[in-house]
Parts: C-alpha cells; sequence; structure tokens
C-alpha cells in the first residue's frame, strides 16, 4: 500500500482545496485506482468523467496527459494539451500536487518549444521542482517515478544512467504496487546498457503480469532469453514464426539492448520482416526504423542502412564508417533540407571538405533567417555546431574545441537530440588530445535512450573507456570496452579497428592486473 501523502484518505480530506466540485472526486479517485495498475482504458474513461464533471480539475487533467503518454508516447500533442492545461489550472492545491502538476506542465512545455532557448530554463526549473519534490516527500514513490521519468526523456548533461535506474528502484521499494515506476520501456534498456541482467528481468516479469496478453507473452520470452534458456537460434525462430506480432515486436524492443551472441533482437525483427502479408503484420515503416536500429547496434551497417534509409542523423553514422559509397552520401546530404545540411556539416568536415561545410552553414543561416518556427531554430542551432566542424575540417582543434562546447552543452536546447551524438562522437577525441578529461566524461556518459543512436554508441563507449581507463576507474573502462567487442562481434569489417582496439584496451587492464 502507498505510504506517506497522496493516499486516497488524504486525498478525501484535501478535496475543498484541490477539486472545486465533490462530484468530481468519485470518478477521479476511481481512475487512480485505475492508474496506479496500470490499467490505461479504465483510467482515462474516469479521468475523462471526472473533467467532465468539473472542468477546472487540475489533478484529472494533469493525470490524462500521463495515461495518454504510456499508451502513445512522451511527446504526443494531446498528453501536451493535457499537461499544460493542469499547469493553467495549478490553484487550491496541496503542495506536493502543485509541485507534480507544476512539474509535469514543465515537461510538456518542454515538447513543445522545438528548439527555443527556453528549453534549457524549464528544464533547470523543472529539475530543481522534482528535486523539492523528492526532498519534502521522501517517502512519496510518485516523485520518485516522475524524477525517474523526466530524466529518461529530458536528461540533463550529467545525468548518470544508474540515477535514473536508482529513482525508479526508489519508487518501487516505497510502493511495489504503484505499477507507472515499474517502467519497464524505459528500466529495461537502462538496466542492460548497465549490463544488470537481474535488474531488467525484474522489470520484465512485474510488465508481464499487468500487460495485455500478446504483449505479456513477448515480455516473458525476453525474460527467459535473459535468464538463459531462450538461447537457442532454433528455439528463437522458432517462437517468433508462431507468435502474434506484438509479442514479437515487445520482445525485440526489451531485448534491442542485449549485446548477445545470438543477436536475438535482430533474429525477431528479422522474423516479423519475413511476414508482410500476415493481417497482424507491423506497419512497414514502424519495422523498418526499428530493424535498422538493432543491426545498426550489432554493427551490420550495410544491412541497416538497406533496412532504413530515411534519417539524416542514422545515415551519418553509416557514411563516416565508410559502409556507404561516397557518391551515395554525398547525394543525400547535399538534398535541399535542413536535416540533412547540418548531418552533412560532421561528414564533409571529416573529409576536411571545408568549401561543402561552408556551403551547408550559409544554407543553414538563409533557412534560420527566413524561418521562424521549429525548423529555423533546428538551422540556426545547426548553423552554429557547423562552424565548430568547419574550424575541425580546417584542423584547428583549439576553436573547434571553443565552438563545440556551448553547442553540446546546450543540448540542442531541445531541438533533437541525435545531433548531440554525433557532436560527441567527434568533440571527445579532441578532449581526450588535450587531456579534458572532465569535460568528455561528463558528455560521453549522457544517454538519452528513448533517443535512436545506434553507432554512435558503440564509438562513444570505446572513447568512454579510453577516458576511465586514463581517470583510473577500471571497472567503468573494462565494461566500456567489454560492450564494444560485445555489441560487434559479428559486425561488418569496417568496424574491425574498433573491436580491436576494445580488445587491446582490456589487454593493458589485464596486463596491469586492473580487473
Amino acid at each position: 500500500r502507498r505510504r506517506g501523502v497522496g493516499s486516497r484518505r488524504s486525498l478525501v480530506r484535501r478535496a475543498g482545496l484541490g477539486y472545486p466540485s465533490i462530484l468530481a472526486l468519485k470518478p477521479y479517485l476511481r481512475g487512480e485506482q485505475f492508474y496506479r495498475r496500470a490499467n490505461p482504458d479504465s483510467a482515462m474513461a474516469y479521468f475523462e468523467q471526472a473533467v467532465a464533471l468539473d472542468s477546472g480539475l487540475a489533478l484529472g487533467w494533469h493525470r490524462m496527459g500521463l495515461v495518454r503518454a504510456a499508451v502513445t508516447n512522451e511527446i504526443d500533442p494531446l498528453a501536451r494539451t493535457f499537461g499544460l492545461r493542469a499547469g493553467a489550472l495549478n490553484h487550491g492545491l496541496a503542495p506536493r500536487d502543485s509541485l507534480l502538476v507544476a512539474a509535469d506542465s514543465l515537461y510538456q512545455a518542454m515538447s513543445v518549444q522545438g528548439g527555443d532557448s527556453n528549453y534549457r530554463a524549464h528544464q533547470k526549473r523543472l529539475f530543481g521542482i522534482l528535486a523539492e519534490v523528492t526532498r519534502r516527500y521522501p517517502d512519496d514513490p510518485e516523485g520518485w517515478y516522475q524524477l525517474g521519468r523526466a530524466s529518461v526523456h529530458a536528461p540533463p548533461l550529467g545525468t548518470q544512467l544508474e540515477q535514473v535506474l536508482a529513482a525508479f528502484d526508489r519508487a518501487i521499494t516505497l510502493d511495489s504496487a504503484f505499477l507507472p515506476a515499474h517502467d519497464w520501456s524505459s528500466g529495461v534498456g537502462i538496466a542492460l546498457r548497465l549490463g544488470q541482467i537481474g535488474r531488467a528481468r525484474r522489470f520484465l516479469r512485474v510488465a508481464a503480469a499487468s500487460r495485455r496478453v500478446d504483449i505479456a507473452e513477448g515480455l516473458r520470452f525476453a525474460e527467459r532469453a535473459l535468464g538463459g534458456s531462450a538461447t537457442d537460434p532454433d528455439e528463437i525462430e522458432r517462437w517468433a514464426e508462431g507468435a502474434p506480432t506484438a509479442a514479437v515486436g515487445a520482445a525485440a524492443q526489451a531485448l534491442v539492448d542485449w549485446p548477445d551472441p545470438n543477436e536475438t533482437a535482430v533474429r525477431l525483427l528479422r522474423s516479423l520482416a519475413r511476414r508482410r502479408l500476415r493481417p497482424d503484420s507491423m506497419p512497414g515503416d514502424v519495422l523498418a526504423g526499428r530493424l535498422s536500429n538493432a543491426l545498426a547496434k550489432r554493427g551490420h551497417l550495410k544491412e541497416a542502412f538497406r533496412a532504413d534509409s530515411r534519417h539524416s542523423f542514422l545515415v551519418l553514422p553509416f557514411a563516416l564508417l565508410d559502409a556507404i559509397p561516397a557518391e551515395t552520401a554525398a547525394a543525400r546530404f547535399d538534398r535541399p533540407t535542413s536535416n540533412w545540411w547540418g548531418a552533412g556539416v560532421a561528414w564533409w568536415a571529416a573529409r576536411r571538405d571545408t568549401a561543402a561545410v561552408r556551403s551547408a552553414i550559409r544554407r543553414l543561416d538563409s533557412v534560420a533567417r527566413v524561418t521562424p518556427t521549429k525548423t529555423g531554430r533546428e538551422a540556426w542551432y545547426d548553423a552554429n555546431r557547423g562552424r565548430a566542424y568547419l574550424a575541425l575540417a580546417r584542423g584547428d582543434t583549439s576553436d573547434a574545441i571553443r565552438l563545440f562546447r556551448p553547442a553540446i552543452d546546450s543540448l540542442c536546447t531541445g531541438c533533437s537530440w541525435s545531433r548531440v551524438f554525433s557532436d560527441v562522437n567527434a568533440a571527445a577525441p579532441l578532449l581526450w588530445s588535450r587531456g579534458l578529461d572532465d569535460v568528455a566524461e561528463r558528455w560521453l556518459d549522457y544517454d538519452a535512450v528513448h533517443i535512436p543512436h545506434p553507432v554512435f554508441d558503440i564509438t562513444l563507449a570505446l572513447s568512454r573507456g579510453r577516458v576511465a581507463e586514463r581517470r583510473g576507474n577500471w571497472a567503468k573502462a573494462r565494461s566500456s570496452y567489454q560492450l564494444v567487442i560485445d555489441s560487434w562481434l559479428h559486425s561488418d569489417a569496417e568496424l574491425a579497428s574498433h573491436v580491436t582496439a576494445a580488445r587491446e584496451g582490456i589487454g593493458r587492464l589485464e596486463a596491469a592486473g586492473r580487473r
């Protein structure tokens, strides 16, 4: 049972403050029960009834936003509308509820800013409020859950994955029946990136007991695979061929960050690709993106490019590692869209093509001047980071570092985190060469788990291992090197040098007795 503030009794006691209409209280409390049990359909029905009875019910709108985001995604426009509506009605609530509503309203405001400079101010205020919630109400699971959620989807630089998982763990420890805190889509991926199989399996077991039947079947398969009881390739193939699409998709999503030698997630998604004519087949664009992501994580870059080459910042690492022909990359990055030019500056800089980088900067500057929208703000950002790449292309390391630092530290002011990973990939070696290991480590530890950055996640792991080794963090260095080896065990030939470098790193640690 939930402890501390926020219980049903305290909700009733505060009704005169937080709920202008007593008629709305009963459906709201029923919705709370279903929300806690991770039953989104029933929860939404009761919350909608509550706000129909009282449109000024801030907590009703707040909960509707949380439920909507859980069943769609964290940038769903309707979830944003509900969260912002709750923020506008945030008065007369008890202090704890007011803080949580304010935090979620800021969170939703950040999702709509898209490149606006207010993103950083909103982010700072959001985490300040969440710090206040967890300080004032340390026994309230929802405060810790909201901290974990914000740290997953809008993490500031310097956020450690272990800190994110610790917030979810604290919420679960305080109230294991508060099922939103068992966020398997976040928790499993974080645990696997940290190499903590047991924690990943615990998230999957709880989720399997509370999700609909077809998804639960997939989560149970993933849990068995992590436990070592579903590792035979033929068994994996048989299960994938016979299971519902939703089950196979859930299992693949759960296992995509697991660097197992059988490449289970890739096998599962390839199985889905073979069932295109089945009534329950996955939409082609969704499947293409997931398959390309999984293949790229395992170093199959050519196959990943064939599976999905629609997105500029996914194609970029393929081009940087010579997995696609140079003429193909050049044609893609010269497309008349700012996203492709923004990605292209990194590739042109790596080829020392200063003329192409300058041309991209001019085009981006032009878009930024005439487009007062999210696209224009992103173009403005890309033009500025392009100047860092221009310095890199000229061989001016000092100027490149000077220009990269404000760009990376701004996290693109919320416009597209995928840019951050390509920039850190370019800048980290510069910092390493200058001995700026503290800055390099802070950047390299950054990981937004729901922003796909395959290939970069492994190249950055290699850099992270090198920095950790030089700073004397042997355990971190070893785990980073091992991730490279395990992930790219069967990778394309172009990636062999990265695997060799990781093996050499482990060899140095073992030779020095630093196991």
